[in-house]
């Protein structure tokens, strides 16, 4: 089950996940469509999906004050969600990419007649990457847009909109003198929270300041 403290907001308190050993596996159907289409340097995208749940798990303040105390899993009898996902992509030139997602998705408690939680508010992220086929290095801007979420239920509080910049990059090793092996490896930095923005996620969690992080990987194939 799920358990342990969830995250702390200073001067308010602690969020703590309780364990419901009750919890029912959900059962659900989807429905989704989408169309791809290409004309030149323009890539565009569409999809639309439709879920019908039965037993739906979802994250439920319990006691407290609202985002800190008690968060329990519990199962929704009946719940639906459905949305759309757009986007683009847009080649500026052979190195550099234009590109947008837009998502807007909601989720409906069917018995209690109210919105669900934990649903992502409507959202926009645009950004341009530059790419170097000779060095394997790309780099990046995005801007990720979250609109105001007050469609939530009579216990919850809306949580208001707010605007994130990022810096983005990897470099992976390219070349015809490269080792074979070496061509598997991968090293990912970026920035998230550029400048330091104060927000706090639709689920009642603070956010991060600026967040820099360093990703080493490596894939191969057998």
């Amino acid at each position: 089950f799920i358990s342990g403290e969830h995250f702390t907001i200073p001067f308010l308190g602690t969020a703590y996940f309780i364990p419901n050993p009750e919890l029912k596996p959900e059962t659900s159907y989807t429905i989704e469509g989408g169309v791809r289409t290409k004309f030149g340097r323009l890539k565009t995208n569409a999809t639309w999906y439709h879920t019908e749940a039965e037993d739906f798990i979802s994250t439920v303040h319990v006691s407290g004050m609202y985002p800190v105390g008690d968060w329990q899993a519990q199962n929704i009898s009946h719940a639906r969600l459905y949305g759309i996902e757009l986007g683009f992509e847009y080649e500026l030139s052979d190195s550099i990419t234009l590109w947008g997602n837009y998502s807007q998705g909601k989720g409906d408690d069917l018995d209690a007649g109210e919105p669900l939680s934990g649903i992502a508010p409507e959202s926009l992220k645009l950004g341009i990457d530059w790419a170097s086929e000779t060095c394997g290095l790309r780099a990046g801007l995005r801007t990720r847009i979250y609109a105001d979420q007050d469609r939530v239920p009579s216990d919850a509080e809306p949580a208001d909109g707010y605007q994130l910049y990022d810096f983005v990059s990897s470099w992976s090793p390219t070349g015809d003198n490269i080792p074979e092996f070496a061509k598997g490896f991968s090293v990912q930095f970026a920035v998230e929270n550029l400048t330091d923005e104060e927000f706090t996620w639709f689920t009642g969690s603070p956010g991060h300041g600026i967040n820099p992080s360093v990703t080493l990987s490596y894939s191969t194939s057998w």
